[in-house]
């Protein structure tokens, strides 16, 4: 039996922009399609001028065992810098190959393609490198035999664009061409499909008919904590997310109405529809290209309504601070009804309800329990099992609860609505401890979600409502007593 165990070794070399001293390149490679990968480091070879230096990797991807001694079906790999501050960029050409093949019955192989905004020059690129079998090396290699057919306006009108290099070695061509000449009126897409016109005939590489297509304008998705499209009060969020295969700048920016554009944070702008007046308004979220040049606006409208409530927001009595509660985090504003980043988040799966006691410490509620953070977002481990109190866990016995309203914190006490039970419980602010429990109707029917601290601070109470098909219900309990002393239907 013949050995046919091969080591398979390349090497690549990497001009990278000179930025910083300080500064790490490498490359990331696979062998199963990036089911799972590897790091690669380079070293630095020599300055190439006042612009580049060339650095250059030796990659020893591992001994395999081949019954035909051939090698593997390919290796890919793309380049990156990390560089001082934590920055790292990565080749816009995602994806290089090492052995992908052309061959006779598929003469064309793609390889990569990026688009790429120029600052210097304010256009927009496209780049791209495809293998093409040479069928005559003299013939099929000459200028002119591979060239790109585009458009920027969804096939209306097309252009050809010869391929400029031809590589020998690798038996590729690649080609950098302008595509888009305004970046402030940026065409929606560049598609395109690669066309050889070789010895033995004529062969298209289109990706399997679909073409490829790069984003030029950035597109957007807006994400906000309530229904956009009814009328809307209290403390909301709103935010946006673009994408583009150009380099933006993110987080990008927004602004509601008239007012100064700010920075939008990832948990989003806060605003306070308190100061704004009924009727129609319009939420503008813009991006901006890696210079700074905005490249799209859009713009999401929506109404306000006064009297209505915006679900898992709080505002501190205290010192006006505003929390919110998003699906995966909650955020502490500074200031209410600014654009502005949050002063501390805190993620937690499936946050719901949030409130605060008058130290800064937080209380959010999720689908098992609640949990407790100082005002710097770290858990008070004293508060149930490490910062967080399970409610779910039999630890009530029959009477677990099932979901959890919006609780209140008063003084040495947190009360926390029973939904499902249609009761109050009080447990002890400092560790979670049961303390005491009061039946709003006597029966399971109710469901309990919002409480309310009474203004009234003489007797401090908290008001809950109770809501049946035919009715709901505001009753308000003593704190100290846990008693029942006010019942209004509405």
């Amino acid at each position: 039996m013949v050995d046919r165990r091969i080591n398979y070794k390349f090497n690549v070399n990497l001009a990278v922009r000179n930025k910083a001293f300080e500064k790490s390149v490498g490359i990331r490679w696979t062998w199963n399609n990036w089911k799972t990968y590897n790091d690669s480091t380079a070293a630095f070879v020599r300055k190439i001028d006042d612009q580049f230096e060339l650095w250059s990797v030796n990659v020893d991807a591992g001994t395999s065992w081949s019954a035909s001694g051939s090698q593997p079906d390919e290796i890919s790999f793309t380049a990156f810098a990390s560089f001082a501050k934590g920055e790292t960029q990565w080749d816009p050409l995602a994806n290089y190959w090492i052995y992908k093949k052309a061959t006779q019955n598929e003469p064309l192989a793609y390889l990569a393609s990026a688009v790429k905004y120029q600052p210097s020059d304010k256009k927009a690129y496209l780049s791209g490198i495809i293998r093409a079998y040479p069928f005559t090396t003299t013939a099929d290699t000459q200028p002119g035999k591979l060239k790109v057919r585009w458009s920027v306006d969804g096939w209306k009108t097309t252009q050809d664009t010869v391929a400029q290099t031809y590589k020998q070695g690798d038996k590729t061509w690649s080609w950098t061409f302008l595509v888009a000449l305004d970046p402030v009126n940026l065409p929606a897409d560049v598609s395109f499909a690669v066309l050889y016109e070789s010895s033995k005939g004529v062969f298209w590489w289109n990706n399997g008919g679909a073409n490829k297509v790069h984003k030029l304008k950035p597109t957007v998705t807006f994400r906000n904590t309530v229904d956009l499209s009814n009328p809307v009060d209290g403390v909301i969020n709103l935010s946006a997310d673009f994408s583009s295969d150009l380099l933006l700048a993110p987080p990008g920016q927004g602004r509601v109405d008239t007012a100064p554009f700010t920075s939008l944070t990832t948990v989003g702008t806060i605003v306070d529809t308190s100061k704004l007046t009924n009727g129609p308004h319009t939420f503008s979220a813009r991006i901006a290209l890696e210079d700074g040049t905005i490249a799209a606006t859009y713009t999401q409208p929506f109404t306000i309504e006064h009297g209505r409530v915006a679900w898992a927001s709080y505002r501190s009595p205290t010192d006006g601070k505003v929390y919110i509660s998003y699906e995966e985090s909650v955020a502490r504003y500074t200031t209410y009804g600014t654009i502005h980043p949050p002063e501390v988040v805190i993620s937690i799966f499936h946050a719901e309800f949030v409130t605060a006691d008058t130290e800064g410490n937080i209380y959010i509620t999720t689908s098992n329990g609640i949990s407790k953070y100082d005002p710097h977002g770290t858990p008070v481990t004293l508060f149930g099992k490490n910062g967080t109190l399970n409610l779910r866990d039999g630890t009530f016995g029959d009477d677990t609860f099932c979901w959890i309203g919006q609780p209140v914190v008063y003084g040495a006490f947190i009360v926390v609505p029973d939904t499902c039970h249609a009761r109050l419980v009080r447990l002890d602010a400092t560790t979670g401890a049961y303390q005491s429990s009061v039946s709003i109707d006597g029966t399971r029917n109710p469901t309990v979600v919002y409480l309310t601290l009474d203004p009234d601070t003489t007797t401090p109470a908290v008001w809950a409502t109770a809501q049946t098909a035919e009715y709901q219900r505001l009753v308000k309990v003593d704190i100290n007593s846990m008693a029942v002393t006010g019942d209004e239907v509405v």
